[in-house]
């Protein structure tokens, strides 16, 4: 599990597809329908990289702040709502 771990630190597309992947299998049945919907056939972990990948093209460049968050470790959940509401939509919070 420890060299999991080391890897994912990274992430990257190989980090992005093993949380993905871990994730749908973790999905009810009306949120794994709904995916359906959307994806077809293509799985999660296919496409969980995307954002990614398209963050720093002409057409995307504005998403970049959509892709993350900053903020200081070992906040309170109290802490966490009041500063991302301070931060704006201009994050990942703020563009979900």
């Amino acid at each position: 599990m420890v060299f999991v771990a080391v890897i994912l630190i990274s992430w990257g597309s190989v980090g992005h597809k093993t949380v993905a992947t871990i994730a749908e299998a973790h999905l009810n049945p009306a949120a794994k329908n709904s995916i359906k919907a959307l994806l077809g056939d293509q799985a999660i972990g296919d496409i969980a990289s995307w954002a990614d990948e398209v963050r720093n093209t002409p057409e995307y460049k504005k998403t970049g702040p959509w892709h993350y968050v900053d903020l200081p470790l070992g906040y309170s959940f109290a802490q966490f709502s009041e500063e991302v509401k301070k931060q704006g939509a201009d994050n990942v919070y703020g563009a979900i």
